[in-house]
């Protein structure tokens, strides 16, 4: 991890420029795995601050770092890293990229990697690319992810004769192909749209379940899909792709850290997918083990002027859009994690929850607990609940309480589940029945209404 702002120069070869401010104390052993990964991160903690969507933490840390006393490149570049950060948590992505091209541009050798490599600067290139796989500016995306791979991670597993050295908190998404192979992407459609959704009602306890269902085209076959926000990257079932053949361009794995069993799933490029009138072209889904279709945020944001109710999708650049909200969004700085962040209150205490369209919890809101209370544990049970990952088992307590969320106050059931305590609360898609969600992140709007 690096954390100091002045930047030791390791030995480097005459072949590749200096590296600086990486040891290998950086380097970990995961024993589950048996293979050596490093991570990377500043100490003030601004990474870990943009992915908790913890806009007001960052603007603090700004505000250090602007009065402490360092060199000139690496202050412009540590002030960048905040801003950048600030901007994507605003969900203004290529406000966010901007800010670190420009300040790589005045930062010197330390701001190019053809003159240095450094942590501060893989950090900030790293961000930039995740903003553009959020933006679904897939060939661009393309192109830098390459530049990592060239310009950082390659010279630095040579550097620490490490050839298999993971770099676990950036690189999720493997390219398999050159850049120039991959397409631009593109929408093309009318400037109003509309698509009805199949809710796909069914009883669980007495409890109405709901999903968000639609039906489209990919690739001119009629499929069902599921819009989801709590992936990035769609995803399809593996009897489309032995039907299609669509190229493989990489392989997506697990994103925790330290995910004892992370998923490793074959990445395609999807020529067209037809939403309504709207067509995208070249898009990035992943091929996974569920039978359902899977579209994400990275979709749904080109799309512009989304509405969402339990029957409807409406979109496009002259949609209405009855929004006011600026987004809060926490994310990887790879991109390939993204949440929508609402403010919620529940049993008496307020909090932050995703929104989790795409988990067909009956119940508006789902929590995780380490464990249940002493006075629940007899009460649990084990479900089996479609999410946008497929069919998981939970052990669960169901309880009703008011939910107070995007100025409404609502009864409604809440589940507990044994899970990681650390995680936010989840907003299910039962919030359509009583709730609108509407975005569009180009213009920084996201609202529950």
């Amino acid at each position: 991890m690096t954390g100091m702002l002045s930047l030791p120069t390791a030995n480097a070869s005459s072949s590749q420029p200096p590296i600086v401010g990486f040891d290998r104390g950086m380097i970990f052993h995961d024993d589950k795995r048996d293979n050596d990964y490093i991570t990377i991160r500043d100490r003030q903690g601004i990474i870990y601050a943009m992915q908790a969507g913890d806009r007001p933490r960052v603007e603090a840390l700004r505000s250090i770092i602007e009065s402490e006393r360092n060199s000139s490149s690496v202050k412009i570049m540590m002030l960048a890293l905040c801003d950048a950060a600030i901007a994507r948590i605003d969900g203004d992505f290529s406000h966010s990229s901007n800010i670190i091209l420009e300040a790589l541009h005045h930062a010197g050798k330390l701001g190019d990697p053809d003159q240095t490599i450094n942590p501060i600067l893989l950090m900030l290139r790293s961000i930039h690319a995740g903003n553009l796989m959020l933006a679904g500016q897939v060939r661009e995306w393309a192109d830098e992810t390459e530049l990592l791979q060239d310009k950082f991670y390659g010279p630095l597993r040579a550097y620490f004769s490490n050839p298999d050295l993971e770099f676990r908190n950036m690189e999720y998404l493997k390219l398999s192909v050159p850049a120039r192979s991959i397409d631009q992407s593109s929408v093309t459609g009318p400037s109003i749209d509309t698509v009805d959704l199949d809710p796909g009602e069914s009883e669980i306890d007495n409890q109405l379940q709901i999903t968000a269902k639609a039906a489209i085209q990919i690739d001119g076959e009629a499929v069902t899909a599921n819009f989801a926000t709590s992936t990035v990257i769609g995803s399809i079932p593996f009897s489309l792709q032995r039907d299609h053949h669509w190229p493989v361009i990489g392989r997506f794995s697990g994103l925790d850290d330290a995910s004892p069993d992370p998923r490793t799933e074959a990445v395609v490029l999807i020529p067209s997918i037809k939403i309504g009138q709207t067509i995208l072209t070249n898009q990035i889904m992943t091929v996974s083990r569920s039978e359902d279709v899977i579209l994400g945020l990275q979709q749904l944001t080109r799309l512009r002027h989304v509405t969402m109710t339990d029957h409807q999708l409406r979109f496009g650049i002259a949609a209405p859009i009855a929004c006011n909200q600026r987004p809060v969004i926490a994310s990887y700085r790879s991109g390939m994690s993204m949440y929508l962040l609402f403010p919620i209150s529940y049993g008496g205490g307020d909090s932050q929850a995703i929104l989790g369209i795409g988990d067909n919890s009956p119940e508006i809101l789902v929590i995780n607990l380490a464990s249940f209370p002493r006075g629940m544990a007899q009460q649990s049970k084990t479900e089996y609940l479609a999410t946008a990952y497929g069919k998981r088992a939970h052990e669960t307590i169901s309880r009703p309480d008011t939910v107070e969320l995007g100025g409404k106050a609502v009864h409604s059931n809440v589940k507990f589940q044994l899970g990681d305590p650390a995680q936010l609360p989840v907003i299910s898609t039962a919030a359509l029945k009583t709730f609108s969600f509407s975005l569009d992140l180009p213009e920084s709007m996201a609202c529950l209404r």
